[in-house]
């Protein structure tokens, strides 16, 4: 048997000693081409990518893992005409990552239209963590900080992770954004988002925000409609939306919104800190033809456990400090309304009772 499948073999067939030989020869060159093979095979994805000082080029938590800006850390994204651009950093593994940005790095995409920072897809999961500077300013329109979504329509769920260290408020849940302290989320262009749930997407998280979101309008003063919104929650939230101690969510221009609700949130909406909306970041130079802004905080959805705006429960209170939710337009700060965001449906708008 073991010389027929010598036979087999170019040349001669080879017996004895010679053959036991020629046979361990010929199966260690098979086990190493089966090696070879191995190790040409598909690489694996990395399973963490440090940011360099000046890096250019988008990342993707499919292809370079868990994500983490040190504090020199720095992506800019070249400015862009095209129609189709690339998120900086996609959410795009089913496997939960982490996006975190060290307070002092940097992301910036400035001068692009439709610009995303970060863009969560249905179906990923993990977790922002942002300490330092994203940087959407410049020319363009349609830009958003952070995306939950798809910029073509899309169902599905983005799912966070279980957070106790960074999410301070209610860490014993899943989170799936946290601004931290000293943060900044800046974008600029008219008809732009700062956090942006889609319609029939749902995040399975909370989002927090002890940093500052801060959303301009393509041109300063200008009175036609800039429709600038800090945070726009459409589709379904499961946990709770939280503006903490400190934090800051401020909306300039023509018809500016701070915080819209219009999709579920089964969980509450809570400020610790301060939500406003004016027509102008600096004092109005006229008495007439001014910009003016639409409401800090518009409720269109149903909000399960409430909302919580926080303050000294007595005049005694010392510990509790209190937050803000203001516009110097003619809109009220707080609205909730019923079809805000054009459902063809009016259903009644149910706040629960917060505890």
């Amino acid at each position: 048997c073991f010389s027929a499948w010598v036979q087999g073999a170019a040349g001669p067939a080879k017996t004895g000693s010679n053959a036991m030989r020629f046979y361990v020869y010929k199966r260690a060159l098979m086990l190493t081409a089966a090696t070879i093979a191995l190790l040409s095979g598909p690489a694996e994805a990395a399973t963490h990518h440090t940011v360099g000082t000046s890096e250019k080029k988008p990342l993707t938590t499919t292809k370079d893992g868990n994500i983490t800006f040190p504090a020199n850390g720095s992506l800019a994204i070249p400015s862009s005409t095209n129609t189709t651009v690339p998120s900086a950093i996609t959410f795009d593994a089913a496997a939960p990552h982490t996006v975190t940005m060290t307070a002092g790095s940097k992301l910036t995409y400035k001068d692009t239209t439709e610009a995303v920072g970060i863009q969560a897809v249905p179906g990923a999961a993990g977790e922002a963590i942002l300490g330092g500077t994203i940087d959407l300013t410049g020319k363009g329109t349609a830009k958003t900080g952070i995306l939950i979504g798809k910029t073509t329509a899309t169902t599905g769920t983005f799912t966070g992770i279980v957070d106790g260290t960074n999410n301070t408020i209610d860490g014993a849940v899943s989170t799936a954004i946290v601004l931290q302290s000293g943060s900044l989320l800046e974008v600029q262009g008219d008809g732009s988002e700062g956090i942006y749930l889609q319609p029939n997407v749902t995040v399975v998280g909370d989002i927090v925000s002890f940093g500052t979101i801060e959303m301009l309008p393509s041109t300063a003063n200008s009175t036609s409609s800039s429709g600038v919104t800090g945070i726009e929650l459409a589709g379904t939230t499961n946990g709770s939306l939280i503006v903490g101690a400190g934090g800051l969510v401020e909306s300039f221009g023509q018809g500016a919104r701070g915080i819209v609700v219009g999709g579920a949130v089964n969980g509450a909406i809570q400020n610790f800190g301060t939500i406003f909306v004016s027509g102008t970041q600096s004092t109005a130079t006229t008495d007439t033809g001014n910009p003016v802004p639409g409401s800090a905080l518009i409720v269109s959805g149903n909000v399960t456990h409430g909302i919580y705006n926080a303050g000294p429960l007595t005049y005694s209170d010392g510990s509790t400090a209190a937050s803000s939710i203001s516009t110097n337009g003619a809109s009220p700060a707080l609205l909730i309304t019923t079809g805000y965001l054009g459902t063809s449906t009016l259903l009644p708008v149910t706040i629960g009772g917060f505890a």
